[in-house]
């Protein structure tokens, strides 16, 4: 690989430069194209990046500068055609509640693996994103405003602290993967009484292995019935009720490491189940209806 360890104060005058490529150096700042108002795509991870101090990029489509040594990233001009932002494998701890006034737009976000305790309130007014990922982080809260979310369909925030989701999870209305896998969730929030549930039609995919889930859990998730895979490993459910047609989709169902002394009889009636993970519980027998 290469071994920069600076740019060129200058670069800023080559006008038809629109992606730049700087991966794998050892860059310790990027101040020098913080004038390059013409880059569209700039990727700058595996670097020694110390922080991003309001550079202004307004054409900038596409922003990766993953695996540096970040503790800072501040945006004060506006990015409004950006759709990818990569921040992972950073030690950033704070972002400024209007971070992401600056790019509303935004699409896909990776914040994996760095040191945040709490997500910006202006995430919630992020109505283009499809795809959001803060996995690996300190987070203790989620602040999400999942009705305004209308194109959000991928939400991974595994391995936090997260105890609870905002009350309008469930009417989310398309998100599809969703993962919380390694947190202290005990449940979800009440799904509504009453009237039309977003979640409910659209989410596929559910990972919440690791954390304290009870049986309640089960009875929140009846009524998902585009569910396709569940993982509910290593939690504290004991009892898996009958009533299984509600997830008629199921493909896949990892309920290894839990207190089940038995599974449901009409587990039949998953005629789609191609994989299912017991191990780890308290089953002394499987039901006939497996064969």
């Amino acid at each position: 690989g290469n071994s920069l360890t600076e740019i060129s104060p200058d670069i800023h005058k080559c006008r038809s430069l629109k992606s730049l490529d700087i991966r794998g150096n050892l860059l310790q700042d990027l101040t020098c194209l913080y004038k390059c108002d013409h880059l569209v795509d700039l990727r700058a991870d595996y670097n020694h990046i110390n922080s991003i101090d309001n550079p202004n990029w307004p054409k900038m489509v596409a922003l990766s500068v993953s695996n540096n040594n970040m503790c800072k990233v501040e945006f004060d001009h506006k990015m409004l055609h950006l759709r990818i932002l990569d921040l992972s494998g950073n030690r950033i701890g704070l972002l400024p509640d209007g971070f992401f006034t600056f790019s509303p737009n935004v699409e896909y976000v990776n914040l994996n693996e760095n040191q945040l305790t709490a997500l910006p309130e202006s995430l919630g007014e992020l109505a283009k994103m499809v795809k959001f990922t803060a996995a690996k982080n300190q987070l203790a809260e989620c602040t999400f405003e999942f009705a305004k979310m209308n194109k959000l369909k991928i939400l991974d925030l595994h391995n936090n602290n997260l105890k609870r989701l905002s009350n309008d999870f469930w009417m989310a209305p398309m998100l599809t993967i969703l993962n919380l896998s390694s947190n202290f969730f005990s449940c979800l929030p009440v799904p509504p009484a009453q009237g039309d549930v977003p979640l409910c039609n659209n989410l596929e995919e559910l990972y919440m292995g690791e954390n304290q889930c009870r049986n309640e859990i089960l009875l929140q998730l009846a009524n998902c019935r585009e569910l396709r895979r569940l993982n509910l490993s290593m939690n504290d459910i004991y009892d898996f009720p009958n009533g299984l047609s509600c997830f008629g989709r199921l493909t896949e169902l990892y309920l290894s490491h839990n207190q089940l002394s038995s599974l449901p009889d009409d587990i039949n009636k998953l005629t789609r189940l191609k994989v299912l993970c017991v191990n780890n519980n308290r089953l002394s027998t499987l039901p006939g209806e497996l064969c």
